[in-house]
């Protein structure tokens, strides 16, 4: 006796799982919109140039690299949720060096710690944490006043927004 098999048990192409369309909060709107501020205000104090490989997001005559620019965090803002906002925590770093390249930030922990602690001195990291054990807590309209106050700071007083 043979089985027949039904169509849908030999599919030749696996089933694709739909996504779910999440509807963001306000809370979620306040802190997408949170984000963008940091990272303007992290590109405009950066100068516009990863911090680690110096990429900048447009093509010199000199043939430098170009870039996808992002704000990175030091402390992650899932383990130091109060130090999301902080500027001194968040830095300019391209796509490569953040996420996708060897010894990325994310790909690889050690270098980036010991990058960081070539770049900062050995005592910023440890002091960053230590901030983070005297915050509790984030004032969302105080983040948003600081963050517009330094993009305001940065760029002279011609702020967007």
């Amino acid at each position: 006796m043979t089985l027949l098999r039904s169509s849908r048990l030999t599919r030749k192409r696996p089933l694709r799982r739909r996504r779910r369309m999440r509807l963001r909060s306000e809370r979620g709107e306040r802190l997408v919109e949170l984000d963008g501020l940091l990272r303007q205000a992290v590109l405009l104090r950066d100068g516009f140039t990863c911090r680690r490989c110096g990429a900048t997001p447009t093509a010199r005559a000199s043939g430098s690299k170009t870039a996808v620019l992002q704000a990175a965090h030091i402390l992650p803002k899932g383990h130091y949720p109060s130090m999301r906002y902080w500027l001194e925590n968040v830095i300019c770093l391209c796509a490569r060096c953040h996420i996708y390249g060897r010894g990325a930030w994310h790909k690889d922990p050690d270098a980036a710690s010991r990058w960081a602690k070539r770049e900062f001195g050995p005592e910023y990291i440890p002091r960053l944490r230590e901030i983070a054990r005297g915050l509790h807590g984030t004032d969302l309209d105080a983040v948003e006043i600081m963050l517009r106050q330094e993009i305001k700071r940065l760029t002279g007083g011609k702020s967007r927004g």
